[in-house]
């Protein structure tokens, strides 16, 4: 196990992109960055399972299946409950015995070290980025708001968080709060799915996991870290007028020279 017990977790599984594709590309960035963490890959279209060690810092544990939850067992699928897959293998992390642990998309890419990200979960917890332009209101189904407790006008209130990458630091009680709400009602059978939709004028789309993650991280007064230390637009990266530790970036994207924009980062051009 790394020796400051942290973790970054990952799924993947058949959908509209090649999502095994984006994971590997996740780790290929965890390496060049040099991450002192392990990582936790799992996927039915993986070929094999098996653990291996990737560098000083760093195992990776390879999981040919769903993940799984001691207490809850495996994982529903995406169809039945929505990106549950987030909150069972950051589980079955715990249960490995991990206290801080990362969830990375198959859409996300390290450009620098996170090493301050994990920093911070020491002084907040958890470690959510901000979605600005995006309410709670406009992403959140009428029954998802209800059974969280949530008021629609205050909906309107806060923006989202953008929930591609998100750190929990189970040393920190807030983390634990938070993590033990978002899986529980990720487990509910309405919260992910947010079937009743909405009438509201402002109602766009339901948006699972991160409709619950927004909500009691905003209850909990847990702080959302401003954009700008991640970003989706690779030719502001490459411009140099967006500097982000983390870029989203969908798994069929080949255009973007990640490895380039972090050798430059290294060399401190940018």
């Amino acid at each position: 196990m790394n020796k400051h017990k942290r973790v970054v977790v990952n799924f993947a599984s058949g959908g509209r992109e090649n999502y095994l594709r984006g994971s590997q590309r996740l780790f290929d960035s965890a390496l060049e960055v040099n991450l002192d963490a392990d990582m936790l890959i799992c996927s039915p279209e993986l070929q094999d399972s098996g653990d291996y060690t990737s560098s000083e810092n760093m195992t990776l544990f390879l999981r040919k299946r769903w993940p799984i939850s001691k207490e809850w067992g495996e994982c529903p699928t995406h169809q039945y409950a929505p990106y549950a897959f987030k909150s069972y293998i950051i589980q079955e992390a715990r249960d490995m015995g991990y206290e801080k642990v990362m969830w990375g998309d198959s859409s996300l890419i390290f450009l620098k070290n996170p090493e301050p990200y994990w920093k911070i979960s020491e002084d907040i917890g958890a470690v959510l980025l901000d979605n600005p332009g995006c309410p709670e209101s406009f992403w959140t189904s009428d029954d998802c708001l209800e059974h969280m407790g949530c008021d629609k006008e205050f909906a309107k209130t806060f923006w989202q968080v953008e929930a591609f990458t998100i750190i929990f630091n189970f040393t920190r009680k807030k983390a634990v709060e938070l993590f033990d709400k978002y899986f529980e009602h990720s487990r509910d059978g309405i919260c992910l799915l947010g079937q009743s939709g909405s009438i509201r004028e402002d109602f766009r789309a339901h948006r699972h996991d991160q409709s619950i993650l927004s909500y009691f991280s905003r209850e909990m007064a847990i702080p959302h870290i401003p954009h700008g230390s991640w970003s989706y637009q690779p030719d502001l990266i490459v411009s140099g007028e967006h500097n982000p530790t983390f870029a989203k970036m969908g798994v069929t994207n080949d255009y973007f020279d990640w490895k380039s924009c972090i050798a430059k980062y290294k060399l401190g051009e940018k």
